[in-house]
């Protein structure tokens, strides 16, 4: 297979090995060969295709600058190249970037434990996975609200978008229909797994409503507590009394423990989702009759010039121009192919708003299933007509 991917290594790159290892790995999870992504070091300018996509790193060491580095670093960004500034500490290293580079926002790495974040940061950069990082948190109030609280607002300042039912619900909507369509656009569910959690018929609902949607879990098991049974894709993280605080907070290292653990199964929770819909799309079109092929990015109707592209929760219009921007010359028609399952009603009538004026429209995985079945059950009609 041919490089799709290239990704640029400037400075003391400590963290490399970490970070290659975290890349081949998600890129195994979401079925594409290492060798579409080639990693160069301290590139000669001529190595590099400039057709391809590109990022660049740039990891900065107070002790042990590099002219060469930094030369390159500044060539790079004449050429419109993006170029990302990897610092242990924000506070100390920003100063003292090189001046071309001190005006892009910089990424902190304290250490390898969290390599998770760059990884995923990457991955988006080259369009593998969506820029917005969602996060619903599951809890029984009478038991957690304290960590509940302190999970939205550190996981927020990491950059999260998380949805607490106390906090993210605007006074007028229609509370629990909002909550299950915001759950269904999320990366991944927080559980907070208490010893009463599944006493609750609302978090036992969406336990069930998770498993049905395949949205991965990630568990926090309360001390003296079992982890749920029967998840599919979900991950436990066992506390013990030494992991709260005398506040019932839990402390700063577990708290990045949680942080780190929801970056780093982003990628594999949205890839099985995407997965569960492209299957259940592609089944439906061969039981049509109509030949489909596969490659990462889209499903494409053999011959016909129509492609889908599968998209994992709402899309939304920056979606739309971004796939017409990037639409291959020889798909005639494209779509954007989703799961509205818990979609509100609104947002779905948007989503037919924007198909009537864009090239590239929505198109919901029921409509496909239910054209087969109408189809079927004109099959059947015309055969007791005949007969």
């Amino acid at each position: 297979m041919e490089n799709l991917y290239q990704l640029i290594l400037l400075g003391n790159h400590g963290y490399g090995s970490q970070l290659l290892f975290m890349l081949h790995d998600s890129l195994s999870e979401l079925g594409i060969n290492n060798s579409a992504l080639q990693i160069i070091y301290e590139p000669h300018k001529k190595r590099v295709e400039y057709k391809k996509p590109m990022l660049v790193l740039y990891f900065h060491d107070l002790k042990e600058g590099s002219t060469k580095s930094e030369n390159l670093l500044s060539y790079f960004l004449s050429k419109k190249v993006m170029c990302i500034p990897v610092v242990k500490n924000l506070e100390i290293d920003c100063p003292n970037l090189p001046e071309a580079i001190q005006s892009i926002n910089a990424i902190e790495i304290p250490n390898e434990e969290c390599c998770a974040q760059l990884n995923s940061l990457v991955l988006e950069q080259f369009g593998l996975l969506r820029k917005e990082r969602k996060v619903f948190i599951s809890y029984k109030r009478s038991e957690s609200s304290v960590v509940a609280l302190q999970l939205f607002e550190e996981l927020t300042k990491a950059g999260f978008s998380v949805f607490l039912d106390t906090h993210s619900i605007r006074p007028g909507e229609p509370f629990q229909e909002e909550l299950w369509a915001r759950m269904m656009d999320v990366d991944t569910i927080i559980v907070l797994n208490t010893p009463n959690f599944m006493e609750s018929y609302w978090t036992q609902s969406e336990i069930d409503q998770a498993n049905l949607a395949s949205i991965g879990l990630i568990q926090l098991v309360w001390p003296r507590h079992k982890v749920l049974d029967n998840q599919k894709l979900s991950i436990p993280i066992y506390l013990s009394k030494k992991d709260f605080s005398e506040r019932a907070e839990l402390l700063d290292s577990v708290v990045q423990k949680v942080i780190n653990t929801t970056e780093s199964v982003r990628a594999r929770n949205l890839e099985a989702r995407k997965t569960k819909l492209s299957k259940a799309f592609m089944n439906a079109k061969e039981r049509e009759g109509v030949e489909v092929t596969q490659n990462y990015h889209y499903i494409e109707e053999v011959n016909n010039g129509i492609g889908y592209f599968p998209h994992v929760g709402v899309p939304k219009s920056i979606d739309f121009e971004e796939k017409e921007r990037s639409l291959p010359a020889k798909l005639e028609k494209a779509f954007l192919l989703y799961d509205e399952n818990n979609i509100r009603p609104d947002s779905k009538n948007h989503l037919d708003w924007l198909s009537e004026y864009l090239k590239v429209k929505a198109l919901a995985i029921s409509e496909v299933i239910e054209k087969r079945k109408d189809e079927k059950d004109e099959d059947i009609s015309i055969g007791e007509y005949s007969s």
